[in-house]
């Protein structure tokens, strides 16, 4: 039955061979069914990688304890468990082969994390480090590399890091014109390619920013700022480190920024483009306080009052003048 088996694993079975397995299984008693799937789940063709054979020995102990018999549990006769593993055994060696060669095919490329406009998302890469991706993100790694002698991702938009902690092994972000070494920090990095700047704004740890100009250490509440033109990265210290990641809550926070700079974040959450029209009638005093960051109404309405302005909506063009 072991080389029935390998073969149905291989998708080499004739026709009668695929019979000869079925009239094997069927003529099984409970327990050497029970036995069987057992060996499968742990057949040697999964333990080729580690990762994989621990996720498999993970998800293998929350299905037994899932269908441990309760009290009020039922036996069913054993005819009905024969024709149940007839129809399941090659079910499963089916599923687990498929599940093995996804991986792999996988591990020989990268898996991407993107979201759209309007979206956000959690994600845990495999070394335990969480991140949130902001709207119009991705984030992409190499299974079959991450989590070896480095952890390496590239990046492009905006997400919160908050990065397990491993001194062997750094975690490295590449973006189109930084690339970011931590060992095991929190951090908001805001760096969509085609704006004019960058920025990385640490809550805890140590990290090191290179630019094709320069190199900069940055430490808690502190912000790092890229100029994306001519690659110098200046360092500034953040009283509130913590407003950087404000649309975590579905907020944008600022503290003392100008007019123009809260105007390219919100079309940068929104994917909108706001005009300023008769710019030297509008107050241009800086601005401190949050706008929600999941309702543009409210958004518009909060620099309305704030700046004393009116607005008009074209679209997806929003044209602020004075009131």
């Amino acid at each position: 039955m072991n080389e029935l088996e390998n073969k149905y694993k291989d998708n080499s079975l004739t026709p009668a061979e695929l019979t000869e397995l079925r009239k094997q299984v069927n003529g099984m008693t409970e327990k050497q069914l029970e036995e069987r799937l057992r060996e499968s789940w742990n057949a040697d063709i999964f333990k080729s990688d580690p990762v994989v054979s621990e996720r498999l020995k993970i998800i293998k102990e929350q299905i037994d304890s899932d269908i441990q018999p309760s009290k009020h549990s039922y036996r069913l006769p054993g005819h009905i468990f024969r024709i149940a593993a007839a129809i399941l055994l090659p079910l499963l060696l089916l599923t687990s082969i498929h599940f093995y060669r996804e991986t792999v095919k996988l591990s020989n490329g990268e898996i991407l994390f993107s979201t759209q406009e309007g979206e956000r998302a959690n994600i845990t890469l495999p070394d335990g480090t969480q991140v949130t991706l902001n709207t119009n993100t991705f984030m992409t790694y190499s299974p079959g590399e991450f989590n070896y002698k480095e952890r390496n991702i590239q990046f492009n938009g905006e997400a919160y890091f908050d990065v397990a902690t491993n001194p062997s092994i750094p975690f490295i972000i590449h973006t189109k014109d930084l690339r970011i070494k931590v060992l095991g920090t929190k951090f908001n990095l805001h760096a969509y390619s085609g704006n004019n700047t960058m920025s990385l704004t640490l809550e805890e740890g140590h990290v090191l920013l290179s630019s094709r100009k320069e190199e900069k250490e940055l430490f808690p509440n502190q912000k790092a700022i890229l100029d994306c033109h001519n690659g110098r990265i200046s360092i500034i210290k953040e009283e509130v480190p913590e407003n950087a990641s404000a649309w975590r809550n579905g907020e944008l926070a600022f503290s003392n920024q100008e007019l123009q700079q809260v105007l390219s974040d919100l079309e940068q959450n929104y994917g909108v483009r706001i005009c300023i029209e008769s710019h030297d009638s509008i107050n241009t005093d800086l601005f401190t306080g949050k706008i929600p960051a999941d309702n543009l109404l409210d958004a518009l309405e909060v620099l309305k009052y704030s700046y004393h302005m009116k607005y008009r909506i074209d679209n997806k063009t929003i044209y602020f003048s004075a009131d």
